[in-house]
């Protein structure tokens, strides 16, 4: 996972890399999308589940369509920057079988707009 995300951002700045972190406190909603428990040829057991987040953010660019059919933002009237409201999906998967690791692994990435974050 860390390959394809190095790969994806590769052609972004440390700064345009920086914005697109979320902090915990900026998720407003977040929802499973499928949940799906698959087992192997040898007994083993895996769950993967897809999240989307939705989460308030001050990267500029074109609106997030998904996110602005749900929610809507209060135009900024001090002066601040603008928020809007994006979404991101990540998929996570984790072994179940009995003494597998504990650990979730993230599987898939994928953010609105993060090829149009700004360098400023």
């Amino acid at each position: 996972m860390m390959e394809y995300v190095e790969t994806r951002t590769k052609a972004l700045s440390r700064h345009q890399i920086q914005k697109l972190a979320v902090d915990t406190d900026d998720i407003i909603f977040l929802l499973p999308e499928d949940v799906t428990v698959v087992f192997d040829q040898y007994g083993r057991k895996f769950c993967s589940i897809v999240m989307r987040f939705w989460f308030l953010t001050s990267l500029e660019g074109p609106q997030d369509p998904e996110a602005t059919k749900i929610f809507r933002v209060a135009p900024s009237q001090d002066g601040c920057q603008q928020t809007t409201v994006a979404t991101a999906v990540y998929e996570f998967r984790r072994e179940l079988t009995k003494g597998a690791s504990p650990d979730w692994t993230v599987i898939t990435v994928w953010h609105w707009h993060w090829t149009l974050a700004p360098d400023s």
